[in-house]
């Protein structure tokens, strides 16, 4: 389901206030190259995660 862009600008505008004040925190549990794409999402559906899996483009 898409939200409009309207509705989104509030809750970008949240995360930016939230992120300009230190209280947010991405968590990073595991981070590939883009080359190992499938390593990820093998990792990813093991369901083991513990925050978010990064593609690191170079």
């Amino acid at each position: 389901m898409a939200c409009s862009p309207a509705r989104e600008k509030p809750d970008i505008l949240t995360l930016a206030d939230l992120i300009a004040h230190g209280e947010y925190r991405a968590v990073v549990d595991r981070t590939y190259a883009l080359d190992d794409v499938v390593d990820a999402h093998r990792y990813v559906d093991t369901h083991r995660k513990k925050g978010n899996v990064v593609l690191a483009i170079r």
